[in-house]
C-alpha cells in the first residue's frame, strides 16, 4: 500500500491528510498524476483490473479505517512513528 493524493497535486490537490488515501502500488503507478481516485476506480472497472469487487470494497474499507485512525490520532506516538517509517520508505 502507498499513500497517494486523492486529487492530484498537478490539479491543485493539497498535502493535507483529507486529500490522501492508501492504494496498492500498481494502482498508484497507473493513477499517476492524471487520474483522481474516482477516475482510477472507473478506469479499473472499465479495463477489468478489478477482478473481485468484494475484495476491492474490503480494501477500500480498510484504507478508510486507517485514514480515519491517522486523522483521529495524528499526534499520537504510534501514528507519528508510522509516518516516519513511510517517509523513509518513500525516499
Amino acid at each position: 500500500m502507498e499513500l497517494d493524493h486523492i486529487q492530484p497535486k498537478a490539479e491543485g490537490g493539497d498535502n493535507f491528510i483529507t486529500n490522501r488515501v492508501l492504494i496498492c502500488s500498481p494502482c498508484n503507478r497507473h493513477k499517476s498524476d492524471t487520474l483522481t481516485v474516482r477516475g482510477l476506480v472507473r478506469d479499473n472497472k472499465s479495463t477489468g483490473w478489478i477482478k473481485n469487487e468484494t475484495r476491492a470494497k474490503d480494501a477500500l474499507g480498510n484504507a478508510t479505517q486507517i485514514a480515519l485512525h491517522v486523522r483521529d490520532y495524528w499526534d499520537s506516538d504510534e501514528v507519528q512513528a508510522k509516518i516516519r517509517v513511510a517517509v523513509i520508505a518513500a525516499k
